[in-house]
């Protein structure tokens, strides 16, 4: 994977305790560069439309400036802490909230963060509800020119 990095054909992302405001040492997580070379290794048929998302966001976010990390909340894992300065933001990327279930997994780690910071999901097929909370719902297409972040 260092070869791959250094290619730059895949980013790693560490993880970041978000209460003990820390990066932990194991379970990095990895992005592509280029969601091509996943096309061209899996092909179209076996895409996987959420972790396509989410690696969308995760480019958006770096091209952003962000220093992107994984969060990790007891039990719990938010897609990202996303760091710039003083500023921090925490997202979720699904491809959809609309059902009860899917709500309580995506939004259950942002209701447990209590520091003040922004909260938001990002989905490709937004739902009635645009904020839960203090949660913002934002959709993929909205994302790179809406700024919540």
């Amino acid at each position: 994977m260092g070869y791959l990095e250094e290619a730059p054909a895949f980013y790693r992302v560490k993880r970041h305790n978000i209460k003990a405001k820390e990066a932990l040492a194991v379970n990095d997580k990895f992005y592509l560069a280029d969601l091509g070379i996943g096309t061209a290794v899996l092909g179209r048929r076996d895409a996987d439309m959420g972790r396509l998302m989410e690696n969308l966001v995760f480019l958006e976010l770096r091209r952003r400036g962000f220093a992107v990390y994984a969060g990790r909340l007891a039990d719990a894992e938010v897609d990202f802490v996303a760091m710039s300065g003083s500023g921090k933001a925490y997202a979720q990327a699904c491809y959809s909230m609309r059902g009860p279930a899917t709500e309580e997994r995506e939004t259950r780690p942002l209701r447990a963060i209590r520091d003040g910071h922004g909260k938001v999901v990002i989905t490709m097929e937004k739902s009635l509800n645009a904020d839960r909370d203090g949660i913002a719902e934002i959709g993929l297409r909205e994302f790179p020119t809406g700024r919540p972040l």
